[in-house]
């Protein structure tokens, strides 16, 4: 939301200084060389400002709840991985020696061994 402000801004300065240009070359306004100095100041302030990275402020409450989901997340992902390759071994010694063996001549055996992913065992 401040980045797109941030942008709306430049691109007005960026109208407003090809208004001022003309009004320089034209020699309409003598306040005209002044003000499109001050309006570069802006623009180049404007840019910087862009490439800043913007603050996140949290409350506490935010932070414990973001620590929480995190903690879920992780907890979650490490059950996740650990009941996969459970059931890669189950259904892998569920498998007769022949089928296993035929298993293992296929092109993509390698990939789903090191998967540990059932559900390409399966």
């Amino acid at each position: 939301m401040v980045w797109n402000g941030q942008a709306r801004i430049q691109q007005a300065h960026l109208a407003q200084q090809a208004i001022l240009m003309a009004a320089v070359t034209a020699r309409i306004d003598p306040e005209a060389p002044m003000k499109l100095a001050i309006l570069k100041n802006k623009i180049a302030e404007g840019d910087f400002d862009q490439n800043v990275k913007v603050p996140i402020d949290m409350t506490d409450s935010k932070k414990n709840q973001y620590g929480n989901k995190w903690r879920t997340y992780r907890e979650q992902n490490s059950q996740l991985s650990k009941h996969r390759g459970q059931a890669f071994s189950l259904i892998l010694g569920q498998c007769t020696q022949l089928l296993q063996d035929r298993m293992k001549q296929d092109t993509n055996w390698n990939m789903v061994n090191i998967s540990y992913d059932p559900l390409s065992l399966y």
